[in-house]
């Protein structure tokens, strides 16, 4: 109810996304020239899985599981999503690991256990889709800007640039801009914006 559900899904995809590729950077699973056909797949199905990861609200439905099962497959057939068996598996394990109270009603045997796949869904793609769920809120004041910094702090090193109405705000947005190209933005809202260092 507090802001559309396309909104919603980019909200939390683009700063969660750039936690992830930090962590995959450390862990060395990928690098700039990174070509590795799991990880795009493993990318895929966790960007699928955040897009249709309240598929019961797109439904008027209140179980998550249920729609899952109802209308993930036609969901799929009306974007021209085209999935094989595996992806099918994973996305649809993710959708349900986003909410608490459906974590465990989808066996983790049909995940693939080549070179840890099923460990990388596990621990990163699962925590990520709960990170990408719990900052995409409205940003309205500071307060909500601290929320998003303070579970963004528990993964990357991350600062927030705040100001508030001004006599001067013209110039600081002016001065904001300038300074949002040299720094590795998080979380950018119309009163500041989450950056890291």
């Amino acid at each position: 109810p507090d802001m559309s559900y396309p909104m919603h899904i980019l909200n939390g995809t683009i700063p969660s996304l750039k936690v992830l590729e930090n962590k995959w950077l450390n862990k060395g699973l990928i690098n700039e020239d990174n070509e590795d056909d799991d990880i795009k797949m493993l990318l895929k199905c966790l960007l699928i899985a955040f897009t249709f990861h309240d598929i019961n609200k797109l439904h008027n439905e209140i179980d998550l599981k249920t729609s899952v099962e109802k209308y993930f497959e036609e969901d799929l057939k009306d974007l021209e999503i085209e999935l094989n068996e595996e992806e099918k598996e994973i996305v649809k394990y993710l959708i349900l690991a986003t909410e608490e109270r459906t974590r465990f009603v989808i066996p983790d045997d049909k995940l693939p256990t080549r070179r840890g796949l099923n460990r990388l869904i596990k621990d990163d793609l699962i925590e990520i889709i709960h990170l990408a769920d719990s900052i995409s809120i409205p940003i309205g004041n500071y307060n909500d800007l601290l929320k998003i910094w303070k579970k963004l702090k528990n993964y990357v090193d991350v600062n927030v640039f705040y100001f508030d109405e001004i006599p001067y705000e013209v110039l600081a947005r002016f001065i904001v801009e300038r300074l949002r190209k040299d720094v590795d933005c998080y979380v950018i809202s119309p009163r500041g914006f989450i950056y890291e260092g």
